[in-house]
């Protein structure tokens, strides 16, 4: 917890996004933890593998770095519902809460239906534009912002709840007016700014292929981002920081390309040795006595692994012990010297 010169806590001054529940003075502000979701997004997407089944969800070969950095851009924004003050007092001691009103309490998924659902257009109309919505989003897709939305909508249903968009949730627009030291409109518009200058600024560049609009792809992109919040917010790669920098978006890169490392997700060191080796044979990879004889492979092994490596789906039938284990695991070996696997 931070004070100077006599003020209230951090917490009551700036936005957080985590708390220590035995420490509710220790906090992780939210410009930073949006950052750090955002990072290990960006970096799950710089892994082979994980950007090719992206593609595939949306029947698609790749996808251009302009994409990974615009959908970088709405995973970062996953908990943008936190900057209302009923989300943000929760954690408040009780003489730090009378205000000129009083907050209810609230929280930040569901909250934000209202304001996408035109229930309470006035907010809606101020925290879309602070986010750039009309001049960016809706010109990232070729059906007037529709895939824009969905894309955003998945983001916000991170918990694995999916946000009902027709639930005519009631409206709260007190919770996203200004309350003590915290005004939300202020808070979105500084954490655009920094997405669009320090954080991908390539996101908002012209140009770029439209995001496409499969069910298949908004699934898989919820399913990484939910996959990134959960690395993000893992305070052993990301502990807490309660100051504000503008630059801090360079260490939730550092640490979102340590923890994706550290967790296996990165394979970059493994598959570098095969820039160096041949892939192994399937002698070395399977004789566990150096003075057996060499192991060759079976008939059944030789037409697994023939088969072509884009085939989706090979069955092997075979009786009990004619090899059929190692005859995938050879196969495996082959797909993961060409990065399908």
């Amino acid at each position: 917890m931070i004070t100077d010169e006599g003020r209230s806590p951090t917490y009551t001054r700036n936005f957080w996004a985590k708390w220590d529940r035995g420490n509710p003075g220790s906090i992780h502000l939210l410009e930073h933890h949006l950052a750090d979701v955002g990072a290990c997004f960006e970096a799950l997407l710089r892994q082979p593998t994980i950007r090719r089944r992206l593609a595939s969800a949306a029947s698609i070969s790749d996808i251009d770095d302009i994409a990974v950095a615009r959908l970088s851009v709405f995973a970062a924004l996953h908990d943008i519902g936190k900057v209302n003050v009923g989300f943000q007092t929760q954690t408040w001691d009780r003489k730090y809460l009378s205000g000129e009103r009083e907050i209810r309490r609230a929280g930040h998924t569901s909250e934000i239906v209202p304001l996408l659902t035109g229930e309470d257009q006035r907010t809606g109309d101020w925290f879309l534009d602070a986010l750039g919505w009309f001049d960016s989003f809706e010109r990232w897709d070729s059906d007037g912002g529709n895939t824009a939305s969905a894309l955003f909508t998945a983001a916000m249903s991170h918990h694995g709840e999916p946000i009902d968009l027709h639930s005519h949730r009631s409206p709260n627009p007190d919770v996203w007016r200004p309350f003590t030291g915290l005004n939300p409109e202020r808070e979105v518009r500084r954490i655009a700014r920094l997405m669009r200058d320090e954080w991908f600024p390539q996101a908002f560049e012209p140009g770029g292929n439209p995001l496409p609009p499969a069910p298949q792809f908004q699934h898989t992109f919820l399913g990484l981002c939910t996959l990134a919040d959960w690395i993000g917010s893992n305070r052993d790669f990301f502990p807490f920081v309660d100051a504000p920098s503008d630059d801090y978006i360079h260490t939730a890169r550092e640490r979102a390309a340590r923890a994706v490392k550290t967790i296996g997700l990165d394979i970059s060191r493994q598959r570098s040795a095969f820039e160096r080796e041949e892939f192994p044979s399937f002698d070395s990879l399977f004789r566990r006595d150096a003075e057996a004889e060499v192991m060759c492979p079976n008939a059944i092994q030789r037409a697994a692994v023939d088969v072509p490596l884009d085939e989706r789906l090979v069955i092997i039938e075979s009786e009990t012990g004619s090899g059929k284990t190692e005859a995938a695991l050879w196969r495996f070996g082959r797909m993961y010297e060409a990065e399908l696997v």
